[in-house]
């Protein structure tokens, strides 16, 4: 695992950071790496008043996403942070509900590729629970970089998961 890296901040004068700001920072730097790189670091941006902090944290498995989570936790606490953003890219799938409910459920990034998608998720939240949810379908190319593919808002669901509330109580 590399280590968090301070990848910069920035002011927004008076203006107070607000998770909404947060969230279409996040998703036109997505788009804009992408367009360059065919790739967007997984990168944390912390609304701290009128400040963002970009921190870019990077997790090869489980433990490492667990203790990038952790890092992330403690730094939005010590920084008094309002709101938070966070990118990174994941595998998802569909799976049958009797693979659930019958406790055999094989997780995403151990399925064949032809079952499962790889998408970039965009996820907001902030202390009064506020939260906000964006998915880019990643097209893989054998040559050339990735590209993202629509842009998919998701506000009507309810969310879930250690990347939900890093600025509430610790798990």
């Amino acid at each position: 695992m590399s280590a968090p890296v301070l990848f910069k901040s920035e002011s927004y004068g008076p203006v107070r950071v607000t998770r909404q700001i947060l969230h279409e920072t996040a998703a036109k730097f997505a788009e804009e790496e992408f367009d360059r790189h065919g790739a967007a670091p997984f990168m944390w941006l912390l609304g701290c008043q009128n400040g963002i902090v970009w921190i870019a944290t990077d997790w090869e498995d489980e433990r490492e996403k667990a203790a990038s989570l952790a890092f992330m936790r403690e730094t939005a606490h010590t920084l008094g942070a309002d709101c938070y953003a966070c990118l990174a890219e994941a595998w998802v799938s569909i799976v049958p509900r009797a693979e659930v409910e019958g406790g055999r459920l094989v997780q995403p990034r151990n399925r064949p590729k032809d079952q499962r998608e790889n998408i970039l998720m965009l996820i907001s939240g902030n202390r009064n629970g506020e939260t906000g949810h964006t998915r880019y379908l990643v097209t893989e190319r054998r040559r050339g970089p990735n590209f993202l593919g629509p842009r998919v808002d998701i506000e009507e669901e309810a969310f879930t998961g250690r990347f939900f509330n890093i600025l509430g109580k610790q798990p």
